[in-house]
């Protein structure tokens, strides 16, 4: 009899420290969660000042487009002085919008790619979450079977 409670108090130990140890990889999973979230809002937060960057390139671009066209109507009589300061601030313009559009593939590229690392992460986090759940269940469910069968 009392090397079967000694054995029931070998598996109670048994059980609690596999509990413990599913208990310190949950929080520590939970904990690179957390992390990873952290991070996102980062790089959130680092898109948003891109994009406003990009809005203030789109104004300057507007600026120029204004620009261009008073330099226009002032150099009426130096029709071929104007057609050049257009070519130059169209040619300025086109630059500016193939850098912005640039800018705006490789952030939303970079984000994308954040994002689906990201959740790729957290679906493998919450499967094996769920696996070790399911094991400290299942251990559960055992002890308790023998603690009917005593």
């Amino acid at each position: 009899m009392e090397e079967l409670l000694a054995e029931k108090d070998q598996n109670v130990a048994a059980a609690a420290a596999k509990y413990d140890k599913l208990k310190d990889d949950f929080l520590y999973n939970l904990k690179l969660i957390e992390d990873r979230d952290a991070e996102l809002e980062r790089y959130d937060a680092a898109f948003e000042m891109l994009k406003g960057s990009l809005r203030e390139r789109d104004a300057e671009i507007s600026t120029l487009k204004v620009r261009a066209a008073e330099l226009e109507a002032a150099n009426g009589a130096g029709e071929l002085r104007g057609r050049e300061q257009d070519a130059f601030y169209q040619a300025k313009l086109k630059e500016m919008r193939d850098a912005r559009e640039e800018d705006r593939f490789k952030h939303e590229l970079e984000l994308r790619r954040q994002r689906d690392t990201a959740d790729a992460d957290r679906r493998g986090l919450s499967q094996t979450l769920r696996a070790r759940e399911e094991d400290l269940e299942a251990q559960r469910r055992d002890l308790a079977a023998s603690y009917d069968a005593v």
